[in-house]
This record gives C-alpha cells, sequence and structure tokens, in this order.
C-alpha cells in the first residue's frame, strides 16, 4: 500500500494520469491505487481483459498476434499497452498477462507472466517466471507491477 501511495503522490504532484489493462491481476493493481485517497485525481480507469476476445475487441490486439505468439506473450503485452494507451488516453499505461495455474494451458507454463508500462514513448516490457500457487503467482506479479510503475515513474 505504500507504494501505490507513493505512485498516486507523484502523479498527483507532476499532473500525471494513469490507466491499466490487466489480465491475470484481475483488476488487483487498480484496486490497490483506489484505495489511496486522491487515485480519482489521476486515475482513470482499468480494463480487465482476461479473456482473448476482449483483447481483441476492446483492446484492439491482433487476432493473429495471439493466434502465432499466445495470449501470455510480450508482443500481446505490448499491443495490450498500445490498446489501453488509446482507450483511457493516460500519459501512464501499466499491462500485464500472465498463467497463474495450477495446469499449464496451451503450452504456456505456469507461472509465466509479461507486465509492462508504457511512459513517454517507450515501453518498458518485463517477463518472470514465478513459482508458488495461483494466488502467489497473481499477487507476487501484481507487486513486481506495481514496483515497476513507481521505478519508472521516480526517474
Amino acid at each position: 500500500m505504500e507504494q501505490c501511495n507513493k505512485i498516486i503522490e507523484i502523479l498527483k504532484n507532476n499532473n500525471l494520469s494513469i490507466s491499466g489493462a490487466e489480465s491475470i491481476t484481475g483488476g488487483l493493481i487498480s484496486s490497490e491505487l483506489v484505495k489511496v485517497s486522491g487515485a480519482s485525481d489521476v486515475f482513470r480507469g482499468t480494463l480487465v481483459s482476461y479473456q482473448s476476445s476482449v483483447k481483441i475487441n476492446t483492446l484492439k490486439v491482433d487476432k493473429q498476434l495471439i493466434d502465432k505468439y499466445t495470449p501470455v506473450s510480450i508482443a500481446v503485452l505490448s499491443s495490450m499497452l498500445d490498446g489501453a494507451k488509446n482507450l483511457f488516453d493516460t500519459d501512464i499505461v501499466y499491462a500485464i498477462t500472465g498463467s497463474a495455474g495450477p495446469t499449464s494451458y496451451d503450452g504456456i507454463p505456469v507461472g509465466l507472466v509479461y507486465y509492462g508500462i508504457s511512459y513517454k514513448n517507450h515501453q518498458y516490457l518485463h517477463k518472470k517466471v514465478y513459482t508458488g500457487s495461483r494466488c502467489d503467482i497473481i499477487k507476487e506479479a501484481k507487486n513486481d507491477l506495481i514496483d515497476l510503475i513507481l521505478e519508472i515513474i521516480i526517474k
């Protein structure tokens, strides 16, 4: 929660806005951000794009990209960032996609997560493989993305 307080404070002090597109985390990142008083000054919203159809129809991720690379890929993450940027028109956009298990899906290993942010016309894309339960994977991925947001906006 302390990280989110810092994020909201920095965004407010710099007159910046933020939005996101969440898949594996199902809205947990936005939930953490809106717990901070004053978040409504800077947070526009997040789209939970849990199914590929939402990525395709709302974020405008190309279906061929998903077919070629799977929904859990760096290419789809990058496209999710672009889609959320177009949808919300904010200074900073975050996105996350991954596989929390407990079983592998479509050849995607359990624990594989791609997360990133778009800020000042640059995308910061990360790949990480987490271990543990489904809840552990989701929680750690959420925390890592929140840490990344703070790290980038402090620069």
